[in-house]
Formats: structure tokens, C-alpha cells, sequence
């Protein structure tokens, strides 16, 4: 099986230190978007994962450096954003506000060399992304991996079940452009519950351990 895309950008930063080069890759969107590891570990939005998974290999040091090893997956909002701003707030607290805005959202390494590397004010402009531990990137690489296999067997058998997920706030049918034709009943959906993020993590290492 081989998969294919294009990574808008890709940041690496040798570390003497651990002897790595950490890899941070950066998705640009035009309009909000969060990291939520609880959909990952459901099998949506795989793009940040699967990309970091696929970079930080021993085949590709010749393109990222010796012994890539994931720092980060980011989204970077590239539209205007508007902000609420009262009459009475100085400039100070004006541009505070908007490069607020313009914070990363996503996941990074907890290590502080690493967040320190990213972002001279230990991390402060980089959060509120959150974090995990090298382990837990490193569950996170196996278990989006053994995703993509399974949905690619899936689709090789021909299943082509109706059975859409949903979520609290959503359904896979509320921005679906084939509702015109598709035979959903609208009643039967695969219902996601609701976790945690420790929950999230302590459920994929469960199943890592079990491989």
C-alpha cells in the first residue's frame, strides 16, 4: 500500500542534545480548526497524524536530517481573524489579543527542550496546543498506521456500509455532498462517546500493548 501528499510545511530542528532531528509539520487552514486526539484514535481526521507518521522515518533522513523524531502536528490559521476589542484597551493589549488569534492549535512534545526549541517564551505562544510524550507519539504513529490499513482492507473488500458517525456536536452526513443520493436512513448512526483525552491515550495504549 502507498499513500501520497503533500505536506504544507515542515520544520526540523537538530537536537545535539538527544542526538535527533525533531520534526514539527504545520497545515495551514483558512478557517478554524482544532486537534482532537479523541477523533484521531476514532479514525477521523488522520491527515496531521498519518503525515508525521510517514516523515519521521529512517528512509527519510536524507530529506528532514538523522533520526527524525516528531516534535509537533499544528494547524496554523492563514485567514484574518476579527477580534472584539473595547475602546479603552491600550495598543499593548490590542496586539496581544490578536496574536492570540494567530496561536497554533494541535499537539506537541511535553519535553521542554523541545517546546523551548519551538518557541523562545517556554512554550507560551505555542500553547494552548497540547501535549504528549515521545511514548505517546509513538503510540499515536503505530495506531494511526494500523488505521490506515484496516480502512484500506475495508475498502478492498467492497464495503461500502451506511453506517456514518456521530458526535455530540455533528454528524459525517452535516457537511456531506452526496445527501441527494445516499440511502441513509437518518435515524441509524455509529455513535461516538464522548472521552477524555487521558482516556483517549490510555485506550490506545491498551491496544499497543495487546499487538
Amino acid at each position: 500500500m502507498r499513500l501520497t501528499g503533500r505536506i504544507d510545511r515542515v520544520d526540523t530542528f537538530f537536537s545535539a542534545q538527544r542526538g535527533e532531528t525533531l520534526v514539527r509539520i504545520i497545515d495551514y487552514k483558512s478557517g478554524a480548526k482544532a486537534f482532537d486526539i479523541g477523533e484521531v484514535y476514532a479514525g477521523l481526521n488522520l491527515q496531521l497524524a498519518v503525515y508525521l507518521s510517514a516523515i519521521c522515518t529512517p528512509e527519510n533522513a536524507s530529506i528532514v536530517g538523522e533520526n527524525p523524531a516528531p516534535a509537533g502536528l499544528l494547524y496554523f490559521r492563514i485567514s484574518d481573524p476579527v477580534t472584539d476589542v473595547l475602546p479603552t484597551e491600550s495598543e499593548a493589549v490590542k496586539s496581544k489579543n490578536y496574536s492570540k488569534a494567530f496561536r497554533l492549535k494541535g499537539l506537541v512534545r511535553s519535553d521542554m527542550d523541545i517546546m523551548e526549541a519551538m518557541d523562545e517564551k517556554n512554550g507560551k505562544d505555542i500553547l494552548p496546543a497540547g501535549t504528549a510524550t515521545g511514548e505517546q507519539f509513538a503510540v499515536l504513529s503505530s495506531h494511526v498506521k494500523t488505521t490506515v490499513q484496516r480502512l484500506v482492507r475495508e475498502m478492498e473488500k467492497g464495503n461500502i456500509a451506511i453506517h456514518p458517525y456521530k458526535t455530540a456536536q455533528e454528524t459525517a452526513c452535516t457537511y456531506c455532498p452526496y445527501t441527494a443520493f445516499c440511502a441513509h436512513d437518518g435515524r441509524h448512526y455509529h455513535q461516538l462517546k464522548k472521552q477524555s483525552a487521558a482516556e483517549v491515550w490510555a485506550a490506545m495504549e491498551a491496544v499497543e500493548n495487546e499487538s
